[in-house]
């Protein structure tokens, strides 16, 4: 759980969480940061990357 995991390394949670209920893509907003979790299908159909070029990106392959 991204939620829990970020809580025990940062002492923070989320501010808003989107996208629970179907969870093919649930976005989590940490204020300064926010995070996509989705299926690799998913992400494929959105290209955040391309999306979002411009911005900061970091990717963590395992939490």
């Amino acid at each position: 759980n991204i939620q829990k995991r970020v809580k025990e390394e940062a002492g923070v949670f989320p501010s808003h969480v989107e996208g629970e209920r179907n969870a093919l893509w649930i976005c989590l907003d940490f204020f300064t940061t926010v995070v996509h979790v989705f299926y690799r299908d998913t992400r494929s159909f959105y290209d955040l990357e391309q999306l979002w070029s411009d911005a900061r990106f970091t990717e963590y392959e395992t939490l």
